[in-house]
């Protein structure tokens, strides 16, 4: 049988037809009889015929095996064919599959190329906007943007111009804003003067910045038909904080000079007061100044205070006063244009109360008449911020 088998190569059929049995059973039973005969005797002739003969059988065994893949393909139904899938057709899919897979693969990597461009995009637009930031700001951490957010910083937290009595304020226009209403409300201020549309309050106990100087609360409301064409919030501001026009009105003052950062935004302020007198000396005051107006847009505030005596050293003949607060509101009320101002000061000088009582409602009036004048009798271009030339001694 081992012999029939590695000469032939093909096992015995199953029955399926009479005659393939019959035929298949005679050669099967010749040759297992002659298989001794044929390990000894066979003749290279008869390994030839036995081979061809071999060679048929496989023949028929294919045909056989063809024409049986066909009945069964011929039986299937239709319902069948529409569903199952030949050995060609997955064959067929394999390779899109695997074309998909590339395909996705390389889109995956094109996408992770993408977001690697898109986050280095961002990294270097975020550091070019750091760089603008920078650049916005002024040689001392003022912040120098024309629209600041009410709850953006107006200056770095490390500019050399805060002072260390303002180390627990934050520098944005909201707190700001809060900082003012809370020491407008404060109580225990003292009524020195209530007259002539002047009102002056007087806080001894000073604010939790500095409780060693008095805190000094004026209210002044002016009319607006007095000031003409000027009756704005903005001209007066412009009247009273630009250099070249408030030297030209305040009889006060010896001389203004911006020392850092934008008129239009932030700015560091040099002020020299003339000396009242020969027995004292001239006062003068470096303060940063941060203007900006409330979201109603019907106020415009004023925030002052001293900076670092060291970052401008004192001059020899002159005394330089610190200004704890020196803040600012001027609202349009209708039919009046209000002044609301808080300021505490250190002269560097000792003044008794009782004078302080009796000359501050002076000057304080002086100072508003002598605003009023200015605003009443000049020509003012609110587009280039210049006096209109006139006969005027202005």
């Amino acid at each position: 049988m081992n012999l029939f088998l590695r000469c032939f190569g093909c096992k015995k059929q199953s029955k399926k037809k009479k005659n393939d049995a019959n035929s298949s059973n005679v050669k099967f039973n010749s040759f297992v009889n002659q298989e001794i005969n044929l390990r000894n005797n066979i003749s290279l002739n008869q390994e030839k015929k036995i081979s061809k003969e071999n060679e048929k059988n496989h023949d028929k065994c294919d045909n056989k095996n063809e024409e049986k893949k066909i009945e069964i393909l011929i039986g299937e139904t239709s319902e069948e064919k529409k569903y199952k899938k030949t050995n060609e057709e997955l064959i067929t899919e394999e390779p899109e599959k695997s074309e998909n897979k590339v395909s996705n693969e390389e889109n995956d990597g094109k996408k992770e190329n993408k977001n690697c461009d898109e986050n280095k995009e961002n990294k270097e637009n975020k550091n070019s906007n750091k760089d603008k930031e920078d650049i916005l700001c002024s040689k001392f951490g003022l912040n120098m943007k024309k629209e600041i957010a009410f709850d953006e910083p107006l200056l770095k937290t490390d500019s050399p111009l805060i002072s260390d009595f303002e180390k627990n304020i934050i520098f944005t226009k909201g707190n700001l804003t809060e900082l003012f209403d809370k020491f407008w409300n404060l109580d225990k201020y003292k009524k020195i003067w209530d007259k002539d549309n002047l009102q002056i309050e007087i806080r001894s106990e000073g604010t939790d910045i500095n409780d060693k100087f008095n805190l000094i609360k004026v209210i002044y409301r002016q009319i607006k038909s007095t000031l003409r064409e000027n009756a704005d919030i903005q001209t007066l501001i412009d009247f009273i904080y630009l250099p070249e026009l408030r030297i030209k009105w305040d009889k006060i003052l010896k001389n203004l000079e911006v020392l850092d950062g934008n008129l239009e935004t932030n700015y560091v302020i040099r002020t020299i007061a003339k000396s009242p007198n020969f027995l004292m000396s001239e006062r003068e005051s470096i303060e940063k100044r941060i203007i900006f107006k409330n979201k109603e847009g019907n106020a415009i505030y004023v925030m002052s205070s001293s900076i670092p005596n060291d970052l401008f050293p004192a001059e020899k003949d002159v005394v330089r006063i610190i200004n704890y607060i020196n803040y600012y509101k001027l609202v349009d009320e209708g039919d009046y244009i209000c002044f609301y101002s808080l300021n505490q000061t250190d002269f560097k000088m000792s003044i008794p109360q009782f004078l302080i009582n009796v000359t501050l409602p002076t000057t304080t009036k002086n100072w508003q008449i002598e605003l009023e004048k200015f605003a009443n009798e000049i020509k003012y271009d609110k587009d280039t911020k210049k006096i209109i030339p006139s006969n005027k001694a202005f």
